[in-house]
């Protein structure tokens, strides 16, 4: 929990909602709910967290159900929506109204700022996946 790769992400993430609320982006208040849904496996990941700190093997039923679980709703919350919600983003990203409503900079923050969040919700994907097939290949249920 102390990973300084951790840190950097929540801070990222913290400045990009927060820059996309202070810009007002109105009609694409979707794309940020869609943004908040992603967080649907944060539990799961939180309850990873306690079941270490107390103690509970890695091997219990209890902490490898979630550990599943965490992993599916990890992909089904935040790898699944990407194509979806880039088709959608681009299409408002791209038209003359809302260039003419938010300009270059807006836009250009908006493009980057999901571009951060993909990236960041694609490489913890792969952590995610490696670790675990790595741990399914190798457990032993208690």
């Amino acid at each position: 929990m102390t990973d300084p790769g951790i840190l950097l992400h929540h801070l990222i993430i913290v400045v990009c909602i927060l820059a996309k609320i202070l810009l007002d982006f109105g009609p694409p208040t979707f794309f940020n709910a869609m943004r908040m849904v992603q967080e649907a496996s944060n539990p799961f990941l939180h309850l990873r967290w306690l079941l270490a700190a107390a103690g509970v093997s890695r091997n219990s039923r209890l902490y490898v159900t979630n550990g599943l679980v965490f992993a599916a709703s990890f992909l089904l919350s935040r790898i699944l929506p990407i194509p979806y919600y880039w088709t959608q983003s681009l299409q408002l990203i791209t038209s003359p109204q809302t260039y003419v409503r938010f300009g270059a900079v807006g836009l250009g923050f908006w493009f980057i700022a999901d571009l951060l969040f993909d990236g960041i919700n694609c490489f913890w994907a792969v952590k995610i996946c490696r670790g675990t097939y790595k741990f399914m290949k190798t457990r032993k249920l208690e």
